[in-house]
């Protein structure tokens, strides 16, 4: 069964499914962000931030070679890792000749109300210009959704019966997606896309793309061609 069923004005039943594209390794490190106020360095008095880098690297892993790497830098006064395994006197350190070989992100915040805690951040994106085009995000998006692993997703809709077909797809701003793309997508003043989507062996009247944060969707339909629609954060309910 899909997500969601409507009607529109004009009395067409419509059908609508909701899903996601994302990194699986991006999922996987952005979970131990969950648990951030009970994982420590044990004797440690800084706040530690990891980047991963787009490297797959265990959690058990991580923790023991920080154990050993966190007194070292707060011995240095050092709060960047990547210097303080650049000192000559510590390559004979197993856990330094590992921290070479991730090449991950850690930096230490000296003041701080949580010692030893440790928190993890997803990879920076970054792009240069103003008014980023959308057409490379379809021209990458028509490629990722003919992944095998999307064929449930449009069979429900598919099958619905209706003339509506809509995919609602949240967009998780990692690895998986092109640096230049995700700032298009995130851009509230971005361009929208010149053409309708072309997806191989797919059929859709409507696609809605929600970025995992962001200020504004971006949604296509046969109807309206392509508009921009403003998210707003629900309001709390005392």
């Amino acid at each position: 069964m899909y997500d969601i069923g409507f009607t529109l004005a004009d009395g067409r039943r419509g059908a609508a499914e909701m899903t996601s594209i994302a990194d699986p390794l991006d999922r996987q490190w952005m979970a131990n962000a969950r648990y951030d106020d009970k994982r420590r360095i044990d004797g440690s008095t800084w706040a530690w931030m990891v980047r991963r880098r787009g490297r797959a690297i265990g959690l058990r892993e991580l923790m023991t070679h920080l154990g050993v790497l966190a007194p070292l830098a707060e011995e240095r006064n050092q709060t960047d890792l990547d210097v303080v395994v650049l000192d000559p006197e510590l390559q004979h350190i197993a856990s330094v000749q590992w921290f070479r070989e991730v090449k991950i992100d850690v930096y230490a915040f000296r003041s701080t109300d949580h010692p030893g805690r440790v928190s993890f951040t997803g990879d920076n994106k970054g792009a240069m210009g103003d008014e980023l085009p959308l057409d490379p995000l379809l021209d990458w998006l028509e490629q990722e959704l003919t992944d095998p692993a999307f064929d449930a997703d449009f069979a429900k809709i598919n099958d619905s019966g209706c003339e509506e077909q809509h995919l609602v797809l949240r967009v998780d701003i990692g690895n998986r997606i092109p640096d230049q793309v995700a700032m298009a997508l995130i851009d509230r003043d971005s361009i929208l896309p010149t053409r309708r989507p072309a997806i191989p062996g797919r059929y859709l009247t409507g696609l809605w793309l929600i970025p995992e944060f962001g200020w504004s969707a971006v949604c296509w339909t046969d109807d309206d061609g392509w508009r921009r629609a403003k998210m707003v954060e629900p309001e709390r309910q005392d």
